[in-house]
């Protein structure tokens, strides 16, 4: 979904705000690159919430809402313009993920290699086709509704059809994936 969305920006703008939006349609795919880091997040946290950990959860929170603040803040104090606030937030996502990582470490006293590993396979598919999507699909930029739709739903066939082969080529399987991912993590902790 979200390298659908990376790839039809300015369709999905034009579609859902008007042809007079198309022009921020690269705002959308930056904030859409944060959004890798979010699935990795979510996964983070509901692992720390099972192991009775939430409290962790909570100060980093705030840690993490005061370090976004006033990085951002000075990020415009010192630029004062919204791209470099947009890849502010890229590598402040970046850098919440490692923090997670160390915690997820130091909590569980487990190599944070053991989660990155189970993670490249998917997200290694889902840059790949970012990547092989924009190389050759052509961007024709129609100003029609109708183009638009089929654009969307063209590029989300597309995106889906590489997908799926990446990680059928690199023999992963999603659902075997998620179970191994959570068993191995748990038993780790417990044991």
């Amino acid at each position: 979904i979200i390298s659908n969305i990376i790839l039809s920006a300015d369709s999905i703008v034009r579609v859902v705000l008007g042809p007079n939006w198309v022009d921020s349609a690269w705002m959308l795919q930056i904030i859409c690159y944060c959004s890798f880091s979010q699935i990795i997040e979510i996964i983070l946290r509901s692992i720390l919430k099972s192991q009775g950990k939430s409290d962790v959860i909570l100060y980093y929170s705030f840690f993490k809402l005061l370090v976004l603040v006033v990085s951002l803040s000075l990020i415009y104090y010192f630029f004062k313009d919204v791209e470099y606030l947009l890849f502010g937030l890229v590598f402040l996502s970046i850098f919440n993920i490692l923090v997670y990582l160390f915690l997820f470490e130091k909590i569980f006293n487990l190599r944070a290699m053991v989660f990155i590993k189970s993670f490249y396979k998917p997200l290694f598919s889902a840059l790949v086709s970012i990547l092989m999507v924009s190389f050759f699909w052509e961007r024709r930029g129609a100003e029609d509704l109708l183009y638009s739709l089929i654009d969307i739903f063209f590029n989300a066939l597309f995106v889906a059809f590489i997908y799926f082969f990446t990680l059928k080529v690199i023999k992963f399987s999603e659902l075997h994936y998620i179970e191994n991912l959570f068993s191995s993590i748990l038993r780790k902790i417990k044991g």
